[in-house]
Formats: C-alpha cells, structure tokens, sequence
C-alpha cells in the first residue's frame, strides 16, 4: 500500500484479525503470521482469553489479544483486517 506522502512500499503488513474459530487457528490465521511481509499484531475473539492464548502462540511476542472490537480497532499499527467470523 503506497503511501500518499512518500508512494514507498512497506517492507511489511501489520495485520489483525477478527474471530479465531477453529477454522482460522488451523489453517488461515497461521500465514499471516508465516508469510514474509506479514506481521500478525492484533487478534480479536468475544470468548474470554482465546484471543490471549492465540496471540501467545505468535511467534515474536509482539501479538496483542482483545475481547473487545472497540479496543482492537484501537490497537496501534494496523494497515489491515481479517474478518474470519461466520455470515
């Protein structure tokens, strides 16, 4: 995603994701965070501490887990969203 100001590139995408059933724990959350230019920094999940104990599984240390849609639409540093919750 070109910048505006400077049309650069970003090395990498910053993204979060939104609901981790099983589907996304399995097989479409891991790339995001395996794919190089990829950083997953955000996950939200409603059911307490799943997004928690998803985010300490990402490599690095630096996934944040929320409960609350509000505060994760908040985090710092998100260029993009997963949406991954059913219809």
């Amino acid at each position: 995603m070109p910048s505006a100001a400077n049309n650069q590139v970003p090395s990498k995408i910053n993204w979060g994701i939104v609901g981790l059933g099983d589907v996304c724990e399995a097989k479409s959350g891991p790339p995001f965070y395996k794919c190089e230019g990829s950083e997953l920094a955000a996950v939200m999940r409603r059911t307490p501490n799943k997004a928690k104990e998803f985010a300490a599984n990402v490599p690095g240390g630096r996934c944040v887990g929320y409960k609350d849609l509000d505060e994760f639409l908040r985090h710092p540093n998100l260029d993009a969203i997963y949406v991954s919750t059913r219809p």
